[in-house]
């Protein structure tokens, strides 16, 4: 038997046919579906660009609701420290960027973002690698690095070993200003903690290595 997590968009996806459980359905299943990225304090459900109210079918053929099962055995102690870390640590995402700004001048799309840090951490990764790294399709993400390159942020370079495979790199401009933005927004993170209770900023230091320790087994989940 597996748990389900009530909230407040909780769906059924199972049927082809769209016939499920709208948001706010009460009963019970083996599995929940919830807004995708969204937080306890984001309650209001997409609509369709007609004004047609947004049925099950409609959110689940656009990825806005996505399943999540718990397997048995897992504590509710643990799955509510879940949800307020990952609403925690939405957070201070969200107001980093609102505080710091947007490391690069024109507005980039989720996927063009992860494949810029990508790249920032590992220059010289090949198109398929990068691919593998994102879990996108290989075409995707050579429309990806087209769209990147033509607006000046990446470039690609043949490998000497293999002129076959493209090696991608952040262009000059782009890596002085995203190092300039990192600089900046290490700055204002520590004057953020300065004015902290010193018990706070403490604890916030004893949980980076225990937040590492997450990331290590959240992979070990995602390559199970």
């Amino acid at each position: 038997m597996q748990r389900t997590l009530q909230t407040a968009h909780e769906t059924t996806c199972a049927s082809t046919s769209g016939a499920g459980k709208l948001p706010g359905s009460s009963s019970e299943s083996a599995s929940s579906q919830v807004v995708a990225g969204a937080t306890s304090s984001e309650r209001r459900t997409p609509q369709p660009a007609d004004g047609t109210p947004a049925g099950p079918k409609y959110l689940c053929d656009r990825g806005i609701v996505v399943d999540v099962t718990f397997p048995a055995g897992v504590p509710d102690d643990d799955l509510q420290l879940a949800e307020s870390l990952v609403e925690a640590l939405g957070s201070v995402r969200r107001q980093m960027r609102r505080t710091a700004g947007r490391p690069l001048p024109s507005p980039l799309s989720g996927s063009q973002i992860e494949l810029v840090r990508l790249v920032h951490r590992e220059p010289g990764i090949a198109v398929s690698e990068a691919a593998e790294a994102l879990g996108l399709a290989g075409n995707t993400v050579s429309t990806l690095v087209r769209q990147l390159t033509d607006s000046g942020v990446l470039r690609r370079e043949p490998d000497p070993a293999d002129r076959r495979v493209a090696r991608l790199h952040l262009t000059s401009a782009a890596r002085r200003r995203i190092e300039g933005w990192r600089d900046h927004r290490t700055e204002l993170t520590a004057q953020a903690l300065g004015r902290l209770a010193a018990d706070d900023a403490r604890t916030l230091a004893t949980a980076v290595p225990a937040l590492n320790r997450l990331v290590g087994a959240l992979q070990n989940l995602e390559e199970r």
